[in-house]
């Protein structure tokens, strides 16, 4: 068999029952198969592609599925399938697309259409179909979340260049990215989307209209056929296409947030099929970076940024200080019962006068001053101190304003040995 892609898909024809196919000129654009615009004999063409080695009988058979499925219930214009068998793909022939404004508009209704009418109640596909050379597992889910970690992220991370590119740190990241995914993105329904929604598969009929080729299809988020136009590079006149699209299907504004997320999808499977990757490696190291794991800190940098500890040969300092607040405390009593006999000079409190023979204090009953203190006061144990105080006029007002904040003398009485 030859190698040259012409001659091999010109042979895959013929081999099919085409004979009257005259050449085959090679396509560009195409990663996983190799695919060209056939000549017929009656001077038209068809589109043809093949694998050299098919990954599996069912390839073109599921593709072709898409198509039908996606124009008949979603009304998107798709090529007409001509032939479709396990060794080659043909179809009718699409043109490329205008660089108008207009056309991406037009697209924007026709893909918003697809996504709102297409709703379904479960996540999946009655069958898996392909994504390139890898298949796309459908399996039916209940839960939108559910279903994209499973089998549209983790899916990817028993593939050999997968474990390769992605460290244990990466994949780690991107379960945990998966585990937060009702975190990340809102709920959102189920619908028909044609799953491998790159630039380059979107196409235009004759007259113009936007037309879709190479679907691996599925029911599932709309936003993830979005987040793949969005990330490859669409050209400047698409700008238009975003913005009416998130007007038809009332989008948030923080659609565009989403979308790294969203296209993890599509790069790991890039990087699962083609060397190189085109930097999609990068991309998504970039967008786990947030869920990475915290690095584990040794015992050494733990240690090394800690005050020193306190030698273990010096005990703690806090019992030397409760003489220092013993003291402390006796002073503030001493100075209370000062206070209450300057408070008495000033005239602010008036004890019974002593009778002739009495000496100040013994006036005062045990009823008048239970505790004895006002009597010592009297008789001189702390008012000699007190003989020698200038005290200016209004000085009585502002200690019985003090007064207020302090301790009562009652339960605070002064040892024995303190005059």
């Amino acid at each position: 068999m030859s190698t040259a892609p012409g001659s091999f898909l010109l042979e895959r024809l013929h081999a099919a029952g085409l004979t009257d196919i005259t050449a085959v000129e090679p396509a560009t654009g195409g990663l996983a198969a190799t695919a060209g615009l056939a000549r017929r004999g009656d001077d038209t063409s068809v589109f043809v592609k093949a694998f050299t080695e098919p990954p599996a009988d069912d390839v073109f058979a599921t593709e072709a599925e898409g198509l039908t499925v996606l124009r008949e219930a979603g009304g998107i214009t798709t090529p007409d399938i001509i032939l479709a068998d396990r060794d080659v793909l043909v179809l009718s022939t699409l043109h490329p697309r205008p660089t108008t404004e207009a056309f991406w508009e037009q697209f924007a209704h026709a893909l918003a259409h697809l996504h709102t009418t297409t709703r379904h109640p479960r996540f999946g596909w009655h069958q898996d179909n392909w994504l390139g050379r890898r298949r796309q597992i459908n399996t039916w889910t209940d839960d939108g979340y559910d279903f994209f970690a499973q089998h549209r992220l983790l899916r990817w991370l028993t593939e050999p260049r997968v474990q390769q590119a992605l460290g244990p740190a990466e994949r780690a990241a991107l379960e945990r990215l998966c585990n937060r995914l009702p975190d990340l993105l809102p709920p959102s329904p189920a619908c028909l989307t044609h799953g491998d929604l790159w630039t380059q598969n979107v196409m235009s009929t004759l007259d113009g209209q936007p037309a879709l080729i190479d679907p691996a299809v599925s029911y599932t988020w709309a936003e993830v056929d979005l987040a793949h136009l969005w990330t490859t590079a669409p050209p400047p006149e698409a700008r238009a296409f975003f913005d009416l699209y998130a007007d038809l299907t009332n989008l948030d504004t923080d659609w565009r947030n989403r979308m790294p997320i969203l296209q993890l999808r599509q790069h790991l499977a890039v990087i699962a099929q083609f060397t190189p990757d085109w930097g999609a490696a990068d991309i998504v190291r970039t967008t786990l970076a947030p869920f990475r794991p915290a690095p584990k800190t040794s015992r050494a940098d733990t240690t090394r940024h800690q005050p020193p500890s306190r030698p273990r040969s010096h005990p703690a300092r806090w019992p030397l200080r409760i003489p220092g607040l013993i003291w402390c405390h006796l002073g503030w009593c001493a100075a209370h019962f000062l206070f209450e006999g300057l408070e008495n000079r000033l005239g602010h409190r008036s004890y019974p006068s002593a009778m002739p023979g009495q000496l100040p204090g013994e006036a005062l009953s045990s009823a008048t001053d239970p505790d004895g203190l006002a009597r010592e006061l009297l008789a001189g144990r702390v008012e000699r101190r007190l003989q020698p105080v200038h005290v200016r006029p209004g000085l009585g007002d502002e200690l019985l304003q003090l007064r207020v904040a302090r301790v009562g003398y009652r339960s605070h009485r002064l040892p024995k040995g303190i005059g």
